[in-house]
């Protein structure tokens, strides 16, 4: 059963083709990725039969058939999902008016920030501002760019993930498994308030972040060490909480 709850998450995420509901847990995402081909084997069959009723039946005019072939990959994908945040998130502040919203965009034709209104704004990318907002926000939504999650792992922050490509799968799947947020195929922010609701920081991140440039340094002094012939003297490390 979990082989095809993996089938029904790879073809969720990477198409718009209906599919029954499945749980996006460990067990059910492990083999999601394998299925990920299943999406294109779709693509090409529809294009395939598209193709050729165009070519030997219509016989339609070349421009007719590259927009055809064009759109039928966006059809079915949805266009992998970027058409971005404005519709789910409208949707939801008109639900829920009350729950303060703040988002982060790279549309530099706009002002620096577009307020709608009391609770909800549209903010030009900024990294200070990004962090600041961030580390004082209840949850965060996003595609699954690694160093975002992680910023927000290492700040104890929930998280939604709407992966938009391989590289975000795998982030999102990794995340997952260590307890920082919950993946889904849409930006629905009502399951992201449930799951802040019960959501526990994952301490032994945030001490291993914190304990980097500390394990860094004596990873170094160690490589001098090995190499120098005085072997009595003092290190950086010595001098710093453990």
């Amino acid at each position: 059963m979990w082989i095809f709850n993996s089938l029904i998450i790879a073809i969720a995420m990477y198409s718009k083709i209906p599919m029954p509901q499945a749980e996006w847990n460990e067990k059910n995402m492990r083999y999601a990725m394998c299925f990920f081909p299943v999406v294109g084997v779709v693509i090409g069959a529809a294009e395939f039969a598209a193709g050729y009723a165009l070519l030997h039946w219509l016989h339609c005019k070349p421009l007719l058939f590259s927009v055809a072939m064009t759109l039928i990959p966006v059809l079915i994908t949805g266009g992998i999902h970027l058409d971005g945040f404005a519709d789910t998130v409208e949707s939801f502040h008109t639900m829920h008016p009350e729950v303060p919203l703040r988002f982060f965009w790279d549309k530099t034709e706009t002002e620096e920030v577009v307020r709608v209104d009391e609770t909800l704004s549209y903010h030009q990318i900024d990294d200070v501002k990004f962090l600041n907002g961030m580390a004082n926000c209840r949850a965060y939504a996003s595609t699954a760019g690694f160093e975002s999650i992680c910023e927000a792992m290492y700040l104890g922050k929930p998280v939604l993930m709407v992966p938009a490509h391989i590289e975000q799968d795998c982030n999102a799947y990794d995340a997952m498994i260590a307890g920082a947020g919950i993946i889904g195929d849409s930006f629905e922010l009502e399951s992201l308030l449930r799951f802040a609701g019960k959501y526990i920081p994952n301490r032994d991140f945030i001490y291993w972040a914190r304990s980097c440039e500390r394990r860094i340094i004596l990873e170094l002094e160690k490589l001098a060490a090995s190499q120098s012939e005085i072997t009595s003297i003092p290190t950086y490390t010595n001098y710093l909480p453990i």
